[in-house]
């Protein structure tokens, strides 16, 4: 597929322009080639040394991620930011990265994923980050456990979670789910708001212990990577299905 063309399609398909002022990341192409089609595609979940060499190896001509290599500020190119770019550039390897839209997107995004595993019906939008909804919440039919949602998602049960058993720990039935580091007050306040039985995060926090207990509230966390594999494992899925060889590579960091 012509560069061009993919990068117009993802995009258009991530919606990366209705997050501008939202996201402090540079979503979209943060680093470019010299070739003009894209054949094979690595995806992953952050832009290091590790994807990006994993991405060369397998001859691919785009590298894409949701953790990128721009936040905002400017950083100097030098260090392991140099080594990470000049890495892409000499072996010819482009770099999308998709934050925040990626979270929220209706079809690939992390938490309408999860949503989906779970079997939860009735899925909408919640959680406002600068006025946009990144969350997902819907219901079970069937009543989950705690520890049945962590074996649907795949978390380490041995390792990676954490939970805060406030509230139900089985015959869940409303889940709210913001992937990543959204262990926070508001977003754990806006899931009890919603009537959510359960909600679902990357990263834990010591300050919402007494929030979820005050609140008689649980909250499941399954590591800020585990709960952002999903996106970018969709998107492989996508690229595969417009006959783009993809592949999502699995580099977990136990965080």
């Amino acid at each position: 597929m012509l560069k061009q063309e993919l990068i117009v399609f993802l995009d258009e398909m991530l919606r990366i322009n209705g997050f501008v002022g939202a996201d402090d990341s540079l979503n979209g192409l943060q680093v470019d080639n010299a070739k003009t089609k894209i054949n094979r595609v690595v995806c992953a979940v952050d832009a290091s040394l590790e994807s990006i060499d994993a991405a060369i190896e397998r001859k691919a001509d785009m590298l894409f991620v949701h953790h990128g290599l721009f936040w905002g500020a400017p950083i100097a190119v030098r260090g392991i930011h140099y080594d990470r770019i000049s890495r892409l550039i000499k072996n010819n390897v482009a770099l999308y990265a998709c934050h925040l839209p990626l979270d929220a997107h209706p079809v690939c995004g992390n938490n309408f994923s999860m949503a989906r595993i779970l079997g939860l019906k009735n899925v909408k939008s919640f959680a406002p980050y600068h006025g946009i909804e990144i969350g997902t919440i819907g219901d079970s039919e069937e009543g989950l456990t705690i520890d049945g949602v962590a074996e649907k998602l795949g978390f380490n049960t041995e390792s990676d979670i954490k939970v805060l058993p406030f509230g139900k720990t089985k015959d869940i039935h409303r889940i709210g789910i913001v992937s990543g580091g959204a262990a926070s007050q508001r977003d754990l306040m806006a899931s009890v708001r919603e009537g959510a039985d359960l909600y679902i995060t990357g990263e834990h926090s010591h300050q919402l212990y007494h929030t979820a207990k005050e609140l008689g509230a649980s909250m499941l966390s399954g590591g800020h990577y585990r709960s952002e594999v999903y996106g970018p494992a969709a998107v492989s899925d996508i690229l595969l299905g417009m006959g783009i060889a993809s592949e999502f590579v699995d580099i977990p960091t136990g965080m």
